[in-house]
């Protein structure tokens, strides 16, 4: 037999264990957005139509000019979300080439994500509306000049 249900009174305080769980949760919410400024200085670090190689910065430039030789390897590009599935299909009829992971889950996302070659970053640092491109992981790269070192 199960015991009654009792319901709390109208501007009682809650149970403990659900006090508990919503503290639990406003301490939550900092980390979030913490969480969510961090990603923004990540795109904010990385001017606009350059790419980020473990934090160094390189332009199209330095690829063109073969100063800069980048391996195929794992990138984030972020750009301006009104201009995302256009550059995405841009990519595709270019290239045949599809994101790994797209972010579609979040239109505040502009951003995707997967494996690219010299050709792929040349075109997407030539696109106004690439803002950084940045490696997700490690990615080889030779930096031909005193001053830098190989990465």
């Amino acid at each position: 037999r199960s015991s009654p249900r009792v319901f709390p009174r109208v501007g009682a305080a809650p149970h403990p264990p659900a006090a508990a769980a919503m503290a639990h949760a406003e301490t939550r919410r900092p980390w979030l957005l913490l969480l969510l400024l961090a990603v923004a200085g990540v795109v904010a670090a990385a001017p606009a139509g350059r790419l980020s190689i473990h934090g160094k910065i390189y332009t199209a430039e330095d690829i063109e000019s073969k100063r800069l030789e980048v391996e195929t390897g794992s990138f984030i590009v972020i750009c301006k979300k009104e201009a995302k599935a256009q550059i995405l299909q841009s990519m595709k009829d270019k290239f045949d080439w599809t994101p790994e992971k797209g972010f579609s889950h979040s239109a505040m996302m502009p951003m995707f994500a997967g494996q690219m070659s010299e050709k792929h970053l040349l075109y997407l640092l030539s696109v106004p509306e690439v803002e950084a491109i940045e490696n997700d992981g490690k990615v080889h790269a030779l930096v031909r000049e005193d001053t830098k070192s190989d990465l």
